[in-house]
């Protein structure tokens, strides 16, 4: 377990994310692929970040466009999404 200090989080906007606080959540957590000694192969973790405090001021970066492959363009998420954070952070 380590400690990490960020002042920047990321929302990644996709059919499941319709608040701030779904889409900062499901950034929390990712899958990382690493080479296990044990099983020697390699093997995907799941990484699982916690907020332990917020500071005073929070950066938040909306992740708004992805790589469309039928087209080879990048393509905009144009969605409409609720900013209700406050009520869900601001809870102990």
């Amino acid at each position: 377990m380590t400690a990490d200090v960020q002042t920047k989080l990321q929302c990644h906007i996709s059919q499941n994310v319709n608040y701030l606080y779904q889409g900062v959540a499901e950034a929390l957590k990712e899958q990382v692929e690493k080479h296990s000694p044990s099983l020697n192969r390699t093997a995907v973790y799941e990484k699982i970040s916690k907020i332990s405090r917020l500071p005073s001021y929070l950066m938040v970066n909306f992740v708004r466009f992805f790589w469309r492959r039928d087209t080879n363009k990048k393509a905009k998420i144009l969605r409409v999404r609720e900013q209700g954070w406050r009520r869900r952070y601001c809870q102990r």
